[in-house]
């Protein structure tokens, strides 16, 4: 199996069973026991192919009377290769007349001629002047789908549609939160660089790729954005109270929410719709922790385990994780935004679930790391017009910029005392 080949099969697999880039393909390469040349060269061509996903997906739709995800992923893959490895024209033509041909297409000498033109400009993709002034043109320029674009500039309007879009040009680092579990006794701050802000998170500058750290691969540092802890700056030092956090999927703000609040003798509830998805808390020892109970429960049945009205309710729903865009190429293209109506559905059903065990006078917080309003101010200004025993008291969406890197909401909600 060539290079291209493998490169073009990867790219289907991870759009078949929707996996991210590049979790899952080094163990697939692994069982190929391919060459680190072939290794290195599938790894570059899979790089730019996401990276300009919806060039390449313009590319296709100029190219052919149908836009099949074959032609597009065999598209992307010539294109890659000729314009970051050492294949030759020759080459790559001859894998992708064989894909376009299995489709029912023919490459035309305008094809060709495409292909030579565009190899030269390289990642200049900006030039492309397909459906120049279009929302389509956008979303090749800014290698976002065209659905997120028209979101962005129907919620925020021309004039900020403007400042966010082209932030997701740039692919923001991750800031790293350190396990709680571990403490910071044991780690390495001599072996590792590292910027401690004062919200607890840490800048990685290391040389060492991320991937290959020791404190990333044991777990002692977790992947999070720069300002998801804003929100702690605005909660109370509970002493002697009930607090619950609910993960409605993954989300490595647990860590910072036990490092906050295990103290001060809280009673610490943490559900997880799955704990698998947040698999860190069984594999370090929260459960040993004193005054925490970890436990896996759906909104519905949480009835089942809390046995008192809590203080603080902090909800972290399954959302359709918009940053990522900022993170991870990938996501942009492997999102289906046709899930979003169950994923509205389902942060709205857990508002409504999770403040029934809101004490008077206690505390709800909604944090969602998205920019959708459908999925935010939306739902939270919903739930106030019908439930009047609940009052806002801070609301916020933190935008990304270069300065925040970051799409945080969170809204702070109080259960008014009954009379």
């Amino acid at each position: 199996m060539s290079t291209l080949e493998i490169a073009n099969k990867t790219i289907l697999d991870l759009f078949l069973n929707h996996q991210q880039y590049p979790l899952s393909v080094n163990g697939f390469f692994d069982d190929l026991k391919i060459e680190d040349k072939e290794r290195i060269d599938s790894l570059k061509i899979l790089h730019f192919f996401f990276e300009h996903y919806f060039f390449y997906k313009g590319v296709t739709f100029e190219f052919f009377s149908k836009e099949t995800r074959e032609l597009v992923v065999a598209t992307g893959v010539a294109l890659a290769a000729i314009s970051y490895t050492t294949y030759n024209m020759n080459e790559v033509m001859v894998f992708y007349k064989k894909i376009v041909e299995e489709n029912g297409e023919t490459v035309s000498p305008r094809i060709e001629n495409a292909f030579v033109a565009i190899s030269k400009q390289k990642e200049d993709y900006s030039l492309a002047t397909i459906i120049p002034g279009s929302v389509v043109h956008l979303s090749i320029k800014f290698n976002l789908p065209v659905w997120f674009i028209k979101t962005v500039l129907r919620q925020y309007g021309l004039e900020k549609g403007k400042e966010i879009l082209p932030i997701y040009k740039k692919q923001f680092n991750y800031h790293f939160a350190l396990c709680y579990f571990v403490g910071d006794k044991e780690i390495p701050f001599d072996d590792f660089k590292k910027y401690k802000f004062d919200n607890g998170l840490y800048e990685y500058v290391s040389e060492e790729r991320v991937g290959k750290s020791a404190l990333f691969l044991n777990k002692t540092m977790i992947p999070i954005q720069k300002m998801s802890c804003e929100i702690f700056k605005y909660l109370p030092m509970f002493n002697n109270k009930y607090l619950t956090l609910y993960l409605g999927g993954y989300n490595p703000l647990y860590n910072v929410f036990i490092k906050k609040y295990s103290n001060n003798s809280n009673v610490l509830n943490i559900a997880s719709k799955k704990l698998f998805d947040n698999r860190s808390l069984l594999d370090n020892s929260a459960n040993n922790i004193k005054n925490i109970s970890v436990y896996q429960s759906d909104e519905s049945e949480m009835i089942a385990h809390l046995i008192s009205k809590q203080d603080l309710v902090f909800y972290i729903p399954k959302t359709s994780n918009l940053y990522l865009y900022m993170f991870d190429p990938t996501y942009r293209v492997l999102f289906d935004n046709n899930d979003l109506d169950s994923i509205i559905k389902e942060e709205e059903n857990g508002l409504y679930q999770l403040t029934k065990f809101v004490a008077d006078n206690g505390l709800f917080v909604y944090y969602a790391e998205t920019l959708n309003k459908k999925e935010t101010t939306n739902i939270v200004k919903d739930f106030l017009n019908k439930n009047k025993s609940f009052s806002l008291l801070n609301e916020e969406i933190i935008l990304p910029s270069l300065e925040t890197e970051s799409t945080v909401y969170y809204a702070i909600l109080k259960r008014n005392k009954n009379d």
